[in-house]
């Protein structure tokens, strides 16, 4: 079984246990999330959907092109075809979503297609970060508006990583 298949059997059993109402705790790979989640570092806390999805949420969704990402929202809007946006339903939209650490990047889903919303993030020495509190969408808010500069940040963060996993 090569890695690409396990990888999918792990996300189809997380699936599952999040189908059955249970939280799931997985952990992350890649830099998108930069510099709120750390790949190959933390592990992400995930909860079944329970509302209306909104902007700044961080969930786990399978985009477009089929494959599963952990990924902001930062759009919400209706299907091309829907009546007006002004009655469109939570299933009839479609969602657009980015990692914090990309720039410019984006990618699309349907709300049938979100798998999980992401609560907290647990660290390597067992601490939670809480993903949805209001200081954690207000750090959010302000690593938007540092757009110009965060090119420059974000390579820094990563050779900061790097360092760090090398002591």
């Amino acid at each position: 079984m090569n890695t690409s298949d396990s990888k999918y059997k792990a996300i189809a059993a997380l699936e599952q246990f999040i189908r059955e109402g249970r939280p799931v705790k997985f952990p992350v790979k890649g830099t998108s999330m930069l510099p709120f989640i750390v790949g190959g570092r933390d592990c992400v806390e995930f909860y079944p959907v329970e509302g209306e999805l909104k902007v700044g949420d961080i969930v786990m969704a399978r985009v477009e092109e089929g494959y599963p990402v952990v990924h902001r929202i930062i759009g919400i809007e209706p299907v091309t075809g829907a009546a007006s946006p002004a009655s469109f339903s939570a299933d009839d939209c479609r969602i657009v979503l980015t990692g914090d650490g990309n720039l410019g990047f984006k990618e699309h889903c349907l709300r049938k297609d979100v798998i999980a919303k992401a609560h907290a993030v647990i660290c390597p020495d067992g601490s939670r970060k809480s993903l949805i509190s209001q200081k954690a969408l207000r750090n959010w808010y302000r690593w938007q508006r540092l757009r110009p500069v965060r090119r420059g940040l974000l390579k820094i963060i990563k050779l900061y990583i790097r360092l760090s996993y090398k002591n």
